[in-house]
């Protein structure tokens, strides 16, 4: 009689190819409810079937080398609508840099998890890795949920901008604690700086710290000249720059060394920009590090 291995099994032989089958599932299909089904049609008693289902665990556990639970510090800076009550966050953290994570079950009756998945929330994320890009996301804390942010469209777009760059410039998963600590400082900053000037400022800092830019007064060639243009992260003098430099009235190019070296945001806030100068900063840093 052909048998569907959800039978009771009385003899030794047909034991044994049922525990076959049970890992069979596991290994081939990963499948533990269907492994656990054909060791329960065995006749085996309690002790003998725990023992069974123990030693189960442990071939699931070395087969798919259970991951284990990461803790990590973050801020969302995107978030996507996925299922139902489910989002995609992307978390610039300090230790792991960009990472993503499906947040499962979200509603209004779990505040925490709709502050977790909410842009410009900075909490503590507790996820497990799975063998995808996304991780799987299993509780968390709120630490700040940058609620000024939402008391003026601008800070808004600002906050987005600078999240932008992060995204734009990061690769996945690389580590880059000083960036992170400064996007959380320059966020804190929105409500008190001039947004176009404090772009400016965060875009040369993080270019600096990708090893794109490094101002010098005079040209990185001839070293006498005054360096007024920047190219591919060159100080350059205007008989050294090409046609595709970006160039900087002599105004303009103490600005950006003044911008660069700043390290107090008490400083920065009395800084004169103009709208002109920080389209041209961020041209440069988008064509930096495209």
């Amino acid at each position: 009689m052909h048998r569907t291995g959800l039978e009771p099994v009385t003899t030794r032989f047909e034991a044994g190819y049922s525990i076959q089958l049970s890992y069979q599932c596991l290994f081939e299909r990963v499948d533990i409810n269907r492994a656990f089904v054909f060791l329960q049609c065995l006749n085996f008693s309690k002790k003998s079937l725990s023992i069974h289902i123990s030693l189960l665990l442990a071939r699931m556990k070395k087969k798919t080398g259970a991951m284990k639970q990461e803790r990590c510090e973050g801020i969302v800076l995107r978030s996507i609508d996925f299922k139902e009550r489910q989002k995609i966050v992307t978390v610039f953290t300090r230790e792991k840099g960009l990472l993503s994570v499906i947040i499962k079950g979200i509603s209004y009756k779990k505040s925490h998890l709709v502050a977790l998945s909410s842009l410009f929330c900075e909490g503590e994320f507790i996820f497990r890795r799975t063998r995808g890009d996304i991780g799987v996301f299993l509780d968390g804390s709120i630490i700040e949920e940058s609620l000024f942010l939402r008391e003026d469209y601008t800070y808004l777009q600002t906050a987005g901008s600078l999240a932008k760059a992060v995204l734009h410039s990061q690769m996945p998963q690389k580590p880059a604690p000083l960036l992170f600590e400064l996007l959380k400082a320059y966020i804190k900053q929105i409500k008190n700086i001039d947004p176009h000037l404090l772009l400016a400022s965060y875009y040369l800092k993080l270019l600096q710290h990708e090893g794109l830019f490094n101002w010098n007064s005079t040209c990185s060639i001839c070293q006498k000249s005054p360096a007024n243009f920047l190219e591919n992260g060159d100080n350059l003098c205007s008989e050294h720059a090409s046609m595709n430099a970006r160039s900087f009235s002599k105004e303009e190019a103490e600005l950006v060394g003044k911008l660069s070296s700043l390290r107090k945001f008490g400083e920065l806030a009395e800084v004169k920009a103009s709208f002109d100068f920080y389209k041209k900063i961020e041209n440069y840093f988008k064509e930096s590090t495209s």
